[in-house]
């Protein structure tokens, strides 16, 4: 798998801690009563998270033990996410004159371009929200394409998008196949609370990761567009002739009989570079 980024560890950690405090704004809560609504953190880690969230400034800490979310003209918006390559998101909505960032850690289990809600707290003396997503609302992408890596009985496909920040985990059952280092499309099938990576599983496999045909279909996955044509269309091109006709060759200019040297590699789709 690649390398995590600083923090990317415990980014549900944040925003599971954080999602139970926005429910009950204004409510100190102590770290065993957070702790109770996401069992898949420990109370241990529960409870680390909250001081680092005071420390940034995120939550209070009104008493000794007790945390909360200050709620200040508390507000909730729909909007489509944006990250960067960084880990970051952009809330963009119609009705926003500019973008809200959401910093990484704050956007729970959402991917860049989804449809999410997010909740909004002004604190007094700043201009900027913090922001927090706490509902996708609709995901933007079915597939995703990147390179499985395996490790014994371990699998995981790292997204050739760097605006996805996280490694999908394949069920073996879902492997299609599929080989350690293979360019594959899989699709997205959940992400468990009780996990730190979202399931899916491989639907197409292209190739090993550096071949040409592999990294061309591919790209060609990675925009939405599908590398297999349906029957019909298989027989047609396959009906087509393989010689060019000569009525066909009399339209044209033949230099067949010249020489011509070409950069393009021998398995190039045309020769425009001769």
């Amino acid at each position: 798998m690649k390398k995590k980024k600083k923090g990317q560890k415990t980014t549900k950690k944040f925003t599971s801690v954080i999602s139970v405090l926005i429910d009950q704004p204004n409510t100190p809560l102590n770290y065993k009563q957070i702790g109770s609504k996401i069992p898949h953190i420990s109370y241990k880690e529960v409870n680390q998270t909250l001081e680092k969230l005071v420390m940034e400034g995120q939550i209070k800490s009104p008493s000794v033990g007790k945390f909360m979310f200050e709620k200040k003209d508390f507000n909730e918006i729909e909007g489509t996410l944006d990250f960067n390559s960084k880990g970051d998101a952009y809330l963009v909505a119609d009705n926003l004159e500019n973008d809200i960032k959401i910093k990484y850690g704050n956007t729970l289990d959402a991917f860049d371009g989804d449809l999410v809600k997010v909740k909004l707290s002004y604190i007094e003396g700043k201009t900027k929200p913090r922001a927090f997503v706490t509902t996708v609302v609709n995901r933007n992408r079915e597939y995703i394409v990147g390179t499985l890596s395996s490790n014994r009985n371990t699998h995981f496909v790292i997204p050739d998008n760097n605006k996805i920040h996280t490694d999908f985990y394949i069920p073996k059952e879902y492997l299609k196949n599929a080989k350690n280092g293979d360019k594959v499309k899989i699709k997205f099938r959940d992400w468990p609370a009780r996990t730190k990576n979202p399931y899916a599983r491989i639907v197409e496999v292209f190739g090993k990761a550096g071949n040409n045909s592999a990294e061309m279909h591919a790209i060609v996955a990675e925009f939405g567009f599908d590398t297999q044509f349906d029957d019909a269309i298989e027989k047609a091109a396959n009906q087509l002739p393989k010689t060019i006709h000569k009525d066909e060759v009399s339209k044209r200019e033949d230099y067949r009989s010249i020489s011509t040297f070409t950069i393009d590699p021998a398995d190039a789709k045309d020769f425009d570079d001769a």
